[in-house]
């Protein structure tokens, strides 16, 4: 099977082909991709929206996630990654929709969607989250990729009912933290039962929990606790970081890809795929970062809006025209020279361009002969992975940063020991949940620069412990507990210092993030 590498470009005025179909069974071929560099074709890109600005450099030329062999087979694989992306989003919407006395019908939707025990189920979930709607080309989870669930992925694994550890035990870098009350030997599968308990215990309450404002005692929403946590938001945060941060760095991106640049994985009875196992493990942690193939060419106010119909064919294909996760996040955080879109997106872009140069060098070698034949890419690609890696974090820190900043504002909205308003109450328990879910996800990276020294993880969990399990309250109370409010908002100071300080920001940005 004879490789070579063909890289797509897109011309910021011409047009931009990218056609993915979907796999029903892990691992599948993206379909026809974006014309390769050179094609006597030009591409055009289709925009949502005017804009004067895109998130790449000013270059005249962006480059795509677009990879073709000398067959022309698209080469690019992660439709597993899109429906756990999805699977996640599901359980972001069904969480929002409990409400009590409930029949735990939505309840067990969640609990199903992340752990698999009913697959054909999530297969032909229809999909309710995604913003493009009936122009979605899938329409159910199965529609995409088949057989997926959240808990086999999770940092750590999970004990199975015959008391099996299962999943993914080696990918849980250092014991799970930051959580008081959970046992020293937790994991983050322990923690997501652990809110499940709660929505447990909130779809059983016969009444609503009522919190005290300046309009009088009102009920909060059943996803939410008297503390003021978010359970939509932890959730869904935590699983973002937990699965797909994890995934991403500390299993995707630390892949043996010289080993694996000359082996090609057949499924039973499936052709040999066009794409080696390390350009497919590379392919992997670039799903999980969750951006558009073509995120180069697009505003970040158009990465916001999360999809841009590509091709023109009146459809969007969520496999490649659609962003996911963490690639909104850094859009949204793109502020002067903190350019994280084009800094990780040209990571992913160069990495896998290597990872299929080494592919091409190492055809029909063993493993140890594709190391030897690899050697003049592993430096190269080893910077790329960690430059992805780092920027990506760099995405996420910015966000905690972001929703300390509006915790901090939502505190500030008390009004004489009460809450200014419902509103009020709902903002603070979404908004500091978003802050800790996210926050959580810093412990698990191998390339964070947390994990440069002892000393340096050790205030990370700090910054862990200032936030608390809860925001503080207008009653002067944290999780049950007594708090000064000042004390907490200087706390929330101290954490966002650290974060500074960490990943080098500007105090401007920080402030106004």
């Amino acid at each position: 099977m004879k490789y070579s590498l063909m890289i797509a470009t897109l011309l910021a005025t011409s047009s931009f082909l990218v056609g993915c179909g979907s796999s029903n069974n892990g691992p599948a071929s993206s379909s026809s991709s974006s014309q390769a560099a050179g094609s006597s074709s030009a591409p055009t890109v289709a925009s949502s929206e005017d804009s004067s600005e895109s998130s790449g450099d000013s270059s005249s030329e962006a480059a795509v996630y677009a990879f073709k062999n000398t067959s022309d087979e698209d080469t690019v694989s992660y439709s597993g990654q899109i429906a756990r992306h999805v699977i996640m989003d599901e359980i972001k919407k069904a969480t929002g929709a409990i409400v009590a006395p409930d029949t735990a019908d939505n309840l067990g939707k969640i609990k199903n969607l992340y752990s698999g025990d009913d697959h054909a189920t999530i297969d032909a979930t229809i999909i309710a989250s995604s913003k493009a709607g009936d122009l979605a080309i899938q329409k159910m989870i199965g529609d995409i990729s088949s057989g997926k669930n959240l808990r086999d992925k999770i940092a750590g694994g999970y004990i199975n009912s015959s008391g099996e550890l299962k999943g993914e035990p080696t990918r849980l870098i250092s014991p799970f933290f930051g959580w008081e009350g959970l046992a020293s030997d937790a994991t983050p599968d322990i923690f997501v039962n652990y809110i499940f308990d709660k929505l447990d215990a909130n779809i059983m309450l016969l009444s609503p929990v009522k919190v005290d404002t300046k309009d009088g005692m009102l009920d909060i929403p059943t996803y939410t606790d008297a503390y003021g946590v978010d359970y939509v938001q932890l959730l869904q945060k935590f699983l973002l970081m937990s699965v797909g941060f994890s995934q991403g760095t500390t299993d995707y991106l630390k892949q043996n890809f010289a080993a694996q640049s000359g082996q090609f994985q057949q499924k039973d009875g499936q052709p040999i795929p066009p794409y080696s196992i390390a350009e497919h493990h590379f392919d992997e942690g670039f799903g999980y970062f969750g951006g558009a193939r073509d995120s180069l060419a697009l505003t970040k106010e158009q990465i916001s809006s999360v999809f841009n119909d590509s091709n023109v064919d009146g459809m969007i294909d969520l496999n490649s025209e659609y962003n996911f996760g963490q690639s909104v996040n850094c859009a949204k955080r793109e502020r002067g020279k903190n350019n994280f879109t084009s800094r990780t997106m040209q990571a992913f872009i160069d990495g896998r361009e290597i990872v299929a140069k080494m592919t091409v060098a190492a055809e029909g070698m063993t493993p140890d002969e594709a190391v030897e034949a690899t050697k003049m890419y592993q430096d190269s690609l080893n910077m790329a992975i960690k430059d992805a890696a780092v920027t990506w974090e760099e995405c996420i820190a910015a966000t905690v940063i972001h929703y300390i900043n509006v915790t901090t504002d939502d505190i500030d909205a008390f009004d004489e020991g009460k809450f200014a308003s419902l509103k009020n109450f709902e903002d603070l328990a979404k908004h500091w949940s978003e802050m800790k879910g996210f926050a959580f996800g810093l412990q698990f990276s191998p390339f964070s620069p947390f994990r440069e020294s002892e000393e340096k993880l050790e205030s990370l969990k700090t910054v862990l412990a200032k936030m608390g399990n809860a925001p503080v309250l207008p009653n002067g109370t944290q999780a049950g507990e007594a708090k000064d409010i000042e004390a907490y908002k200087a706390d929330l100071m101290s954490a966002r210092a650290v974060l500074k300080d960490m990943y080098g920001f500007s105090q401007e940005d920080v402030n106004e993030w």
